[in-house]
């Protein structure tokens, strides 16, 4: 991901096939209607 990209339920398939073994997900999470949710997802798309 770029500078200024947020890694989001969209990118993070992306960031976990280039090997990331660590993704900040914190703004994506918390500007979602409903981030404990956002969390869910995002980690269970990561694991």
């Amino acid at each position: 991901m770029g500078r200024g990209r947020r890694v989001n339920i969209s990118s993070i398939n992306a960031v976990r096939r280039a090997g990331a073994d660590v993704a900040v997900v914190g703004g994506s999470i918390y500007s979602a209607d409903d981030p404990a949710l956002a969390a869910k997802e995002l980690r269970a798309a990561i694991i």
